[in-house]
């Protein structure tokens, strides 16, 4: 067959190579094959390569080793949970007085409304006129 008619086999090579094909598809596709020797080819070049694809193994990693615990963290630590320990305990045994419940007689006062302050008219205050400056004095004899 030629090429520009097996283009469209070659399309469903790899749904008949991984089984992914409808029964009637299958049919076709293994009639193709059973005359065109470029598309018997071509499958069993799909097939070399998902067998080696399939035998590839992803190198294991080695183990991380596990990192030794820094020295100058650990006081800071501790000294942390010390004071963790000490609020816990402190707020865990306080004791808080009870309120009172309010006497049914004990009112509260209300505020007084206040009352509008008058509005005073402003008055025209005449400026005072300054006094001349004085005439700068002469300088004292030494």
């Amino acid at each position: 067959m030629t090429a520009s008619s097996c283009d469209s086999w070659k399309a469903l090579l790899a749904g008949y190579l991984y089984e992914d094909l409808d029964p009637a598809s299958r049919a076709a596709v293994e009639a193709h094959l059973a005359g065109c020797a470029e598309c018997r080819a071509s499958l069993e070049e799909m097939r070399e390569a998902s067998e080696s694809l399939d035998a590839w193994k992803v190198p294991a990693r080695a183990p991380r080793a596990k990192p030794a615990p820094r020295k100058d963290v650990v006081p800071v630590l501790a000294a942390a949970a010390v004071l963790l320990f000490a609020a816990v305990t402190f707020f865990a045994t306080r004791t808080t007085p009870a309120p009172e419940p309010p006497t049914p007689s004990a009112r509260r006062p209300q505020p007084r409304p206040e009352e509008p302050k008058p509005v005073v008219p402003p008055t025209r205050v005449d400026p005072v006129p300054s006094p001349a400056p004085a005439p700068p004095r002469p300088p004292e004899p030494r």
